[in-house]
């Protein structure tokens, strides 16, 4: 039976949308335009259960249903794609006016942008993209340690911070530090700094988690979860809210993160040549056109890290030069010299804390590697460590501690190599 209330004169327009009441009302009239098939005949054309759709088409809701239901309403409807993103857009809205300016309470978590960038342009373009397109799911950037994905995502995090009036959050997970943080303690920092009171900080792990989604549910709100060990630390997190943007770094893909949470993917490599020789340039002072400038970046891997530490080396004494430094780096000597022994100095840390990453299979598997002459192996030679061994090489090339160098054949990656050598020397 037709509601006597919806006007089915015209086609349902969402551009009126403001408020919760609306965006059911206009639903209820796309239902209605479309032949009012019954909640049934819905449910088979959308897979959502019959009491979800009845509750979604509830002009008393306190909140809209999820922007899946509403897309699949849409879809079902007959609705054309091109005409859809203008529901997608009247469910932001209300999504978005739900929470009153005055009482939002705005905090920037964010640290201090790099300095120097160079060749980061490509990532920085997809990583924007991403960020836009994701709608509440998170954007993961991983590569190996070193290459700088916790300086790209803040230098773009600085950039687009105006797009995100209601804060910008980011906590380092610290998995380099072998002491993996619960996601529950990242939610009650949040909300410390989000003005929570003492009360709500203290209750229960989940009660704390559902609390931090809810808050910033319906806010513009950026998210920076940096060197995520696992998507277990992650996913609890996930406001699922479309207006907020999470990026998280890791050394992992984080696959179950795309299975569960649509996230995207953004890999970091090392640098160019060129730009690596910019950056050791800009850092040191050193003349473009030196060809030990280019001996120094290629020994370092063109890894950011690196080259930042061989800068600092240099400018640590005056007696320091291109050609001494290059003349260690040829013999291996790369945390000998660009790091302190002691675990505390970030070089030094982030790897270890890579390799510490790795199951202890996978770390043996490692080193033996590491030991050998051979810097190529074909999957075929990996069978010798056991059964478990496609296991063991997919876990490796997943952290990027093996690289793929041919058809069926990895290479371990040089400066992990060089890294469990100058262990195993020690």
């Amino acid at each position: 039976m037709e509601d006597p209330l919806l006007d089915i004169s015209v086609t349902p327009d969402p551009r009126s949308v403001r408020t919760v009441a609306d965006l059911a009302t206009r639903l209820r009239e796309l239902k209605t335009w479309t032949g009012n098939p019954s909640f049934e005949e819905l449910r088979r054309r959308t897979g959502v259960p019959r009491s979800t759709l009845a509750d979604a088409l509830r002009p008393d809701r306190r909140r809209p249903p999820s922007l899946d239901v509403v897309r699949r309403i849409v879809r079902a409807c007959g609705v054309d794609p091109a005409s859809a993103g203008a529901w997608e857009a009247a469910w932001r809205r209300v999504v978005g006016a739900l929470v009153p300016v005055a009482e939002r309470h705005h905090v920037t978590l964010l640290p201090p942008d790099v300095g120097d960038l160079p060749g980061r342009d490509l990532e920085l373009v997809r990583l924007d993209g991403l960020a836009q397109q994701a709608s509440g799911s998170p954007v993961v950037v991983t590569g190996a340690a070193g290459v700088g994905k916790t300086a790209l995502v803040l230098r773009w995090a600085h950039r687009r911070r105006l797009r995100y009036p209601d804060g910008h959050l980011y906590f380092d997970l610290r998995a380099r530090k072998g002491d993996k943080v619960a996601p529950a303690q990242v939610a009650r920092e949040f909300l410390r700094a989000m003005g929570a009171t003492e009360a709500d900080l203290h209750s229960g792990d989940e009660a704390c988690l559902a609390r931090f989604r809810s808050t910033v549910y319906a806010r513009r709100t950026l998210i920076v979860l940096d060197d995520a060990a696992d998507a277990a630390q992650v996913l609890p997190l996930l406001p699922g809210g479309p207006l907020c943007s999470v990026v998280v770094t890791s050394r992992h893909r984080l696959d179950d993160l795309a299975v569960q949470a649509g996230g995207r993917l953004v890999t970091v490599g090392s640098l160019e040549p060129a730009a690596g020789e910019s950056l050791l340039v800009t850092l040191t002072g050193a003349d473009r056109g030196d060809p030990l400038v280019a001996d120094v970046v290629r020994l370092c891997g063109a890894s950011p890290l690196l080259l930042r530490a061989a800068a600092a080396w240099l400018s640590d004494r005056p007696d320091r030069s291109l050609r001494t430094l290059r003349s260690r780096l040829e013999r291996g000597q790369h945390f000998a010299v660009l790091s302190r022994p002691d675990e505390s100095c970030p070089v030094r840390q982030v790897f270890a804390s890579w390799y510490g990453s790795l199951p202890e299979r996978a770390r043996d598997l490692v080193v033996a590697m590491a030991a050998g002459r051979r810097r190529a192996f074909a999957a075929a030679d990996l069978w010798l460590v056991g059964r478990d061994a496609p296991h063991l090489l997919e876990q490796l090339v997943a952290c990027h501690a093996l690289v793929p160098v041919g058809r069926g054949r990895y290479a371990l990656h040089e400066l992990l190599r060089r890294y469990v050598r100058e262990c195993v020397r020690r």
